[in-house]
């Protein structure tokens, strides 16, 4: 993906062997980027990604942005995690300050949506802190609708072809039985 300022990044499912470049990414952010990712001030620990990775495919997919010729740093990560198989999602994403609003958060929500539609999943939701404005932009321009507030976040939702799907055949099904 070319962003907006010309760098190039190609995005790719995680694996274990990620964990110094998350780690490396994750103490690179600002104060700022950690309570917009946590809704909160907290800095992941190796432990935490460790169980991310490890998770990775069967709890959970992650994808990371590298840069173009240098696959070994990341300077993004979204994760999509499974609530209730195979209905649900919830999405979390952090981007690398350097990186920000060159349009990799979109890219990677987009990319996410799309193995999501191929999972089958139903909905996927994405939890905002009420000051990330930036973030319920990306999710709002992507067709994710506020589905609910509570303290200082808002919960955005998409509905995705599954859900479509198995509201016709539940139609189907209850057709002529009134």
């Amino acid at each position: 993906m070319v962003l907006k300022d010309g760098r190039e990044v190609i995005y790719r499912r995680a694996c274990r062997d990620d964990e110094d470049a998350l780690c490396q990414m994750f103490s690179a952010l600002t104060e700022e980027s950690l309570y917009m990712r946590y809704v909160g001030y907290h800095r992941a620990t190796r432990e935490e990604i460790r169980a991310v990775l490890e998770k990775e495919g069967t709890e959970e997919i992650c994808l990371v942005a590298t840069p173009v010729g240098k696959e070994n740093e990341i300077v993004a990560q979204i994760r999509c995690i499974f609530l209730n198989p195979p209905t649900n999602a919830e999405l979390a994403i952090v981007v690398r300050d350097d990186w920000q609003n060159q349009g990799l958060g979109t890219g990677l929500v987009t990319a996410i949506a799309r193995w999501a539609i191929q999972a089958e999943i139903e909905r996927i939701v994405g939890v905002v802190g009420l000051s990330n404005s930036r973030m319920a932009h990306v999710f709002s321009k992507l067709g994710f609708a506020t589905r609910d507030s509570c303290y200082d976040t808002v919960r955005m939702a998409r509905l995705l072809p599954a859900a479509c799907k198995r509201r016709e055949a539940q139609l189907d099904q209850n057709e002529g039985k009134i």
